[in-house]
């Protein structure tokens, strides 16, 4: 179902949908059995259609089931439904309980916890960057991670971070150097390096090229490839001269409506940070005729507005 249209609105409200794809196995009165999320290949998709139907109770039974006889499968089963479902706090009790109770189990907990409290962290506000941090810690040390535990990691506490390098620099050392020379780890890796030379190794024409070789192959004829460059150096306050004119190629590139609003966007961004707020304020206009009900581009106009006249007063 199309979650953005018709019944799928309701339907993606009642069981409580927070991002796509969603996979949702219910009986024929529409009780959850399970529930998962991501893109998987036929065969994995399979295999986890296989383990849901193989005990196919009701999330309301398996908790029944679970207080009278709790077992490590159907803790981790109900943590896993709770966490797709968005209720994080209930997830991580569940993948605690589901620890153990699963002594001889090799799975990584302590990933499944960290990643239930930094999703409450960063879409509920249930927990705070330091308490995120002493279980990405943990499961930074864990025997069974992988190359890409560590670098999911090092991607999450850049988010909870919010620009605050030295609380993250230490996790994204540790990928970077942890997952050199991984061949399976190289598409992802890829990703932290610009952020690995800009807060780390401090070398700025490095992480530009490294930015670069992580657009799409014909980046220079994609408004959206040129706005996420142009964007990424109005966020790190890096290579402004070449954002803007990007971000200008961008808007020129770019279809009517939303998809050239955001880029008039970026491009206000960047000529206010570069002193020229009289032109960033023409463009979130400009951007508010293509995009006319955005209430972000409404406060963005607002803002500009305000410093403007906080220029004029200053002379």
């Amino acid at each position: 179902m199309d979650a953005e249209k018709g019944e799928g609105v309701d339907v993606a409200r009642r069981y409580h949908v927070k991002g796509f794809p969603t996979f949702i196995l219910v009986n024929a009165d529409g009780d959850v059995l399970d529930r998962w999320m991501g893109y998987e290949d036929v065969p994995k998709l399979l295999e986890t259609m296989d383990v849901a139907l193989d005990d196919p109770i009701t999330v309301d039974a398996r908790v029944r089931r679970f207080r009278s006889e709790p077992t490590g499968d159907d803790a981790k089963r109900l943590a896993d439904i709770r966490y797709y479902s968005g209720f994080y706090g209930d997830a991580v009790g569940y993948y605690k309980r589901a620890e153990a109770l699963s002594a001889d189990s090799d799975t990584n907990w302590d990933q499944h916890v960290f990643d239930a409290l930094a999703d409450g962290a960063l879409y509920s506000g249930l927990y705070t960057a330091d308490e995120v941090g002493e279980v990405a810690d943990a499961a930074m040390r864990a025997d069974g991670r992988t190359p890409d535990n560590v670098l999911h990691i090092a991607r999450v506490m850049m988010r909870l971070a919010r620009g605050d390098a030295d609380r993250f620099v230490p996790y994204l050392s540790r990928a970077i150097e942890e997952t050199d020379g991984v061949a399976d780890a190289e598409a992802t890796r890829a990703r932290l390096l610009p952020d690995y030379a800009l807060h780390v190794t401090k070398d700025v024409e490095a992480a530009v090229a490294y930015k670069k070789a992580t657009l799409d192959e014909g980046w220079m004829d994609s408004s959206g490839e040129l706005n996420n460059f142009a964007w990424w150096c109005f966020e790190n306050e890096v290579n402004l001269d070449e954002a803007e004119e990007m971000a200008r190629k961008g808007v020129e590139l770019a279809e009517p409506g939303t998809e050239r609003a955001n880029v008039l966007d970026t491009l206000a961004e960047l000529c206010n940070l570069k002193g020229d707020c009289r032109e960033a304020l023409e463009l979130i206009r400009q951007a508010l005729e293509e995009n006319p009900s955005s209430d972000y581009l409404k406060n963005q106009l607002a803002r500009f507005e305000e410093i403007l006249k906080e220029q004029e007063q200053k002379g």
